[in-house]
């Protein structure tokens, strides 16, 4: 009988010897089934000795569920829920030495000399040693493979108390295999991230820490002051939506070579270079106006990041130009609700498509490559143009002139479906794709899809009329479970890309608008969690980095942030500026930048 812990220092397998600990085995499988461990902290970190886990409120003090400290799943099942602790298996004598990676429960208190209660704090050895505690009654190993984890977890700072300072947490935990029956009903429980005491990376902390707001205050000082001298004609003045800002230029561009550059996307109307006053020197930054909006907004989405005489340049319009596009009745909307401009802040090269709403995925990778193979085109056309002005001047051959441009993919929903065939399907290709990862993406179907297919084929048996093909588009037919079975079979993983995912589910409330598809899932995969049109289960994928709890299938792509904004915005008559501080109900910009550093991480 095993068990796989999936923690954020690493996996743990660990194997339970059932026969001759039955209860302690029990009692922690079912603990595990109702996801009792997950996003438990470890804590009391003993560096070459061991660890421990099982306190739900240790890092988690303001958790709603399963407010206590310890017990076992007696205590999970009764009604109301509390701590219950079991008696403990009897032991005739004790073995004199610990093994690496024994695991066991902490006893918490004896009644007899061989008898303990036991509840669901544990404890892993991370070294072989003398047995020095008597308070500890070891019931599974951890497998050899699941040692380097442990070695990771010894390696970690603790502070006073002997917790991580760098938090180690339990994402998930799952039954490899269970020799006892049920018999009852177990709770499955959907725990809720922390938001109180979690301990995050040093390096994160630092590079997501807000900005600080004394900054828009100095701003509006400075507005005020250019107001008062004339340099300003009113304070809170908003540039024209048809021009576009651009700077990090090299001080040599010229603005005829801005003219020659830009005008491809529509006719310019002036382009001005701002230059030092005394010196004449460009101060690397501008403005080019264009005769219409379109072609301003064209221009911002190809030209971010383009390299010019250099320079990776960077270009943006108004704040009013980008909050203003769910106007004209609500029916513009972007999909990467600001994920795109996060990322770019941050240095990254971000291209992103548009491919067939209902087309079949055959149809969508092929539009995706057509536009990957423009997109990198421009990007090399560009890149090459500077790479020979530096060979000409320099007389180096940059070895960077013959290499495809290399990408590494995020596709989320039926998108991961399109890069994967891409991937797999499409030959010759004038870039390299380096890594996929894919977001709530429906690998093994969506059980929506069964049930509409389900749906529309019994009513054209109560009422024959047109085909099925003429009812559902191809979007729909291919998410089917069945037909997700037969693309993973004939659309093998390339060995040279690399494979993640990420997945999210959530417990709606009946307003919410993924109530129904989300009882549809539930009741049809025998209440696996999903995210409203995808199971945690389908969304993996290669190597699984995790699932973001409390979060629906449109949060994940910041779309229900944004709408929340501009509705305040538009009905509530809140300003811009005011509701740019409504906090949103999840930070997923984050999640973003969380996967673009973990990708550089690794290398790519």
């Amino acid at each position: 009988m095993s068990v796989l812990l999936e923690t954020t220092a690493g996996d743990i397998v660990v194997d339970l010897k059932y026969k001759q600990y039955e209860v302690e085995s029990y009692n922690f499988l079912k603990l595990c089934k109702c996801n009792f461990y997950q996003n438990q902290s470890f804590y009391n970190l003993r560096k070459g000795q061991s660890v421990e886990f099982g306190n739900p409120l240790l890092g988690y003090e303001d958790r709603k569920e399963l407010r206590l400290k310890n017990t076992s799943v007696e205590g999970i099942v009764s009604e109301p829920v509390k701590s219950r602790l079991l008696k403990a298996t009897e032991l005739s004598k004790r073995p004199s030495r610990v093994l690496k990676g024994s695991l066991g429960n902490v006893v918490v208190r004896k009644q007899e000399p061989n008898q303990a209660l036991i509840g669901s704090q544990v404890s892993i050895s991370l070294a072989e040693g003398d047995l020095g505690v008597t308070n500890i009654l070891y019931f599974g190993e951890v497998i050899q493979d699941s040692w380097s984890t442990l070695d990771n977890i010894g390696t970690f700072v603790v502070d006073h108390s002997y917790r991580p300072i760098e938090d180690i947490r339990i994402r998930s935990t799952y039954i490899i295999y269970d020799p006892f029956d049920d018999g009852r009903y177990f709770p499955t429980y959907e725990v809720t991230l922390p938001m109180q005491d979690v301990r995050l990376p040093q390096m994160l902390v630092d590079e997501f820490t807000d900005e600080d707001p004394e900054i828009h205050k100095d701003i509006k000082r400075k507005e005020l002051s250019l107001e008062i001298i004339e340099d300003m004609p009113v304070i809170g003045i908003k540039p024209s939506p048809r021009v576009l800002f651009i700077c990090k230029l090299n001080p040599l561009t010229r603005a005829n070579d801005l003219v020659t550059i830009f005008q491809r996307f529509g006719v310019i109307a002036s382009v001005e270079i701002v230059r030092d006053k005394s010196t004449g020197h460009s101060l690397g930054y501008g403005f080019i106006e264009f005769t219409e909006r379109q072609f301003c907004e064209h221009a911002y989405k190809k030209m971010e990041g383009v390299i010019i005489d250099d320079r990776r340049i960077h270009v943006d319009f108004s704040q009013s130009t980008e909050d203003e596009r769910i106007d004209n009745g609500f029916l513009e909307i972007e999909y990467w609700i600001g994920v795109k401009e996060q990322l770019e802040e941050k240095g990254c090269t971000v291209l992103v498509t548009k491919v067939p709403s209902f087309g079949s995925i055959e149809e969508r990778a092929l539009s995706l490559h057509t536009s990957l193979e423009k997109e990198t085109q421009n990007l090399r056309r560009l890149t090459t143009k500077n790479e020979i002005y530096n060979v000409k001047r320099n007389n180096t051959v940059s070895s960077s002139i013959s290499e495809p441009i290399k990408l590494n993919l995020i596709a989320h929903s039926m998108g991961g479906l399109d890069c994967r065939f891409l991937i797999s399907k499409i030959k010759n290709k004038n870039y390299k794709v380096l890594s996929l990862t894919t977001v709530s993406t429906p690998h093994r179907g969506s059980e929506v899809a069964d049930y509409v297919v389900n749906l529309i084929q019994d009513l054209k048996n109560l009422t024959p009329s047109e085909p099925e093909q003429l009812i559902l588009p191809p979007s729909i037919r291919e998410l089917t479970t069945k037909y997700m079975s037969f693309f993973n079979k004939t659309t093998p993983n390339d060995p040279t890309v690399s494979y993640f995912s990420y997945g999210s589910c959530f417990t709606p409330r009946w307003f919410n608008a993924f109530y129904i598809t989300w009882k549809i899932i539930h009741n049809l995969s025998a209440g696996l969690p999903n995210d409203g049109m995808v199971t945690v289960q389908s969304s993996k994928w290669g190597h699984f980095r995790g699932c973001l709890l409390d979060t629906d299938h449109l949060d994940i792509i910041n779309w229900k942030n944004k709408l929340q904004k501009d509705l305040s915005s538009s009905i509530f008559n809140i300003s811009k500026t005011a509701s740019k501080s409504l906090k949103p109900d999840i930070d997923i910009l984050n999640f973003y930048l969380y996967i673009a550093d973990d990708l550089a991480r690794r290398g790519f």
